[in-house]
């Protein structure tokens, strides 16, 4: 029993020590001088270009991953952990004489605790998914707007031409 609670909380502690460097939206953007923006930044840095749409996308598919990936691991991790104890007291024989340590297959308890892990684990699998997808689009929306941003409509680059007029030379400037 020592052994489990020791395991426990090694396990807590490395899951904390994990959730430190976690984005909660999925993805990180950052700006030339590798400051990490904010998503409203973002989005007002985006607002207009054809990354927007993207950007937005992705945020949703993250957010949707999020949604399904903790909770998938909260029920895998409680059909994970009844089937330990319920076997772990079957073992021990503390089921006051009425359960022999078969019976915790036979009577369908462990599949009901099995079934419960295994729906978690397919929450998880949904949810990395979706998280995965979301941060590829956040990607792609980045460097659709580095495109944009890069190309001539983008930014306004400032033309000087020099032309035949009907009294001699024209020079235009446009902004």
């Amino acid at each position: 029993m020592k052994r489990l609670l020791i395991l426990f909380f090694c396990l807590i502690f490395a899951l904390t020590a994990a959730a430190q460097n976690y984005s909660t939206w999925g993805a990180r953007v950052y700006d030339g001088q590798d400051q990490k923006l904010s998503r409203s930044s973002v989005k007002s840095l985006f607002q207009g270009t054809p990354a927007y749409n993207e950007y937005v996308t992705g945020i949703k598919y993250s957010k949707l991953g999020n949604g399904l990936l903790w909770p998938g691991v909260a029920i895998s991790a409680i059909g994970l952990w009844s089937m330990a104890l319920t076997a772990l007291v079957d073992a021990m024989g503390e089921c006051s004489g009425e359960c022999a340590p078969s019976s915790y297959w036979k009577d369908g308890g462990g599949f009901v605790c099995l079934g419960i892990a295994l729906g978690g684990a397919a929450l998880i699998a949904t949810g990395a998914t979706f998280k995965i997808k979301g941060k590829k689009r956040v990607a792609s929306a980045v460097g659709m707007y580095n495109d944009y941003m890069n190309s001539s409509a983008g930014r306004h680059v400032p033309e000087l031409s020099l032309g035949i007029t009907r009294g001699g030379l024209g020079l235009v400037c446009t902004f």
